[in-house]
């Protein structure tokens, strides 16, 4: 009994085994048909490849293929052929064929099979067969996503019917070929065209059934859009900014000499009349030692000429007397600008001289510059295109770098009308009063300042950098 069942079971394996070696033989043709023509970078090319290498492979007279346009289908390319008429009855009567097929969404063959003569309607393909003389047909409906697309129509002699084995291999090869074609047509569509049908396939999703992730996504987007338009909010204007302080005093060199001695640099705090720098006097006081010896010689002289009754003599030392006094009350007046103080009560921001004693410095060079405490401006750089909406007594709020969880409450004050270039932009400096500084507050520290400009729509405020950038490269652009 056992022998009896593996000799049945023999040729049951053996059947398998050679069905699968077929299946596997239809699949290496089909990619071997598809190979050359899906190299081709343009679609026209590539269907033209296909229908020819089909053409030849399954000893076809003619091979079409046709794609749906425009809701019709209409034949793009036929084998061996890169132009034909599409008016003639033959190009009618294959698109009629093709749109019977993809009517019923079947494979079609003319003469029909004994097993399928009752079951497919052909009329258009009995037309075309009349039309050529009894040619035998197959037409197979190419599909991507479910849907139907295109189809391919194979036209033999009407000897040389369709086998089973090469409609399978037509049909495989219709299946990986329907996507690829459509891909490299969608391709190659204007522009506008693309934008035309991708916004038709939109709606055509809201409006038709299913696609209930589409109409979701929809409706959240139009909620979002009708409230982006009607909901407003105060809109307001970002800039880098500095704090300054509301008087900036340069203290400068009021005579020719060299650093003598300096304990200051930026950032101490000084009092009003503070010694900040002193400058070498010992020249000076030489010439205040030599000019008071002079001035006592000339008072003795003045002494002998009044006892002796000379009047002219007396006359003339009294004068000398007197230009020494003048020249004496210079050079102590210059010796008293060689001690640099500070002009008020404040803080230096600029200046170190510690570094450089005995350095000589003209007069006129800077040594320090000099700020009042607690009394500060802010300087805002706000780009050009923000420049139109701030106005002088608009009110803002600034955050500090160095105190970032302080917001501080600021007034504009005025409105610099030169721009700056930095960093490939226009700025313009706004400068604004700043209310209630903070005792850590110091000059030069920089931050992020808002300006508030008004009530504005939300959709406003994220969409008018775009508009008027395009209003001006179109105004650019317009003759």
């Amino acid at each position: 009994m056992k022998n009896t069942n593996a000799q049945l079971n023999i040729p049951l394996k053996s059947a398998a085994s050679e069905e699968k070696h077929a299946q596997q033989s239809l699949v290496i043709q089909a990619f071997s048909l598809l190979a050359s023509s899906l190299e081709h970078q343009f679609f026209q090319a590539a269907a033209t490849d296909l229908a020819t290498n089909l053409a030849i492979k399954l000893s076809c007279e003619r091979v079409s293929i046709g794609l749906a346009q425009n809701k019709q289908l209409r034949i793009c390319a036929m084998s061996h052929s890169a132009r034909w008429d599409k008016r003639t009855n033959l190009v009618q009567s294959i698109n009629a064929a093709m749109d019977e097929s993809c009517d019923q969404e079947t494979t079609i063959i003319y003469p029909p099979p004994a097993k399928d003569a009752n079951k497919k309607y052909s009329k258009a393909h009995k037309k075309l067969s009349d039309f050529q003389n009894g040619a035998a047909l197959c037409t197979i409906p190419l599909a991507n996503e479910g849907r139907i697309m295109g189809a391919i129509t194979l036209e033999r002699a009407k000897t040389h019917r369709f086998t089973t084995s090469s409609v399978q291999l037509v049909e495989l090869v219709a299946v990986i070929a329907g996507p690829l074609l459509e891909m490299k047509h969608q391709e190659e569509r204007w522009i506008l065209k693309k934008n035309w049908d991708s916004l038709r396939d939109f709606f055509q999703k809201i409006i038709g059934h299913g696609h209930v992730k589409t109409k979701l996504y929809s409706v959240v987007l139009l909620a979002l859009i009708v409230f982006f338009s009607v909901a407003s909010t105060t809109h307001r204007i970002s800039a880098d900014s500095v704090v300054e302080g509301s008087i900036q005093r340069t203290v400068s060199a009021a005579e020719d000499g060299f650093i003598e001695s300096s304990t200051l640099r930026a950032g101490d705090q000084v009092e009003e009349n503070q010694l900040l720098a002193k400058l070498d006097d010992s020249d000076l006081q030489l010439e205040i030692e030599k000019l008071e010896n002079r001035r006592n010689e000339l008072n003795h002289e003045y002494q002998e000429a009044l006892v002796q009754h000379e009047r002219v003599k007396v006359s003339l030392i009294n004068i000398k007397i007197e230009k020494t006094n003048n020249e004496l009350k210079i050079i102590k007046e210059k010796l008293s600008r060689l001690q640099v103080t500070a002009p008020f009560k404040g803080i230096i921001i600029e200046g170190d001289l510690t570094q450089s004693l005995g350095m000589p410095i003209k007069k006129g060079d800077a040594m320090f510059k000099i700020a009042p405490l607690n009394d500060y401006r802010v300087i805002m750089k706000v780009n050009e295109s923000d420049i139109g909406h701030i106005k002088e007594k608009q009110k803002g709020s600034l955050t500090l770098t160095g105190l970032p969880n302080k917001e501080f409450t600021l007034t504009v004050s005025s409105i610099t009308p030169v721009s700056i270039a930095k960093d490939g932009s226009n700025f313009f400096h706004v400068e604004a009063e700043l209310k209630a500084p903070d005792p850590l507050m110091r000059p030069n520290m920089k931050g992020v300042s808002k300006i508030e400009t008004g009530e504005k729509k939300l959709f406003w405020i994220l969409t008018h950098r775009i508009v008027d950038w395009l209003r001006i490269k179109t105004w650019s652009l317009l003759p």
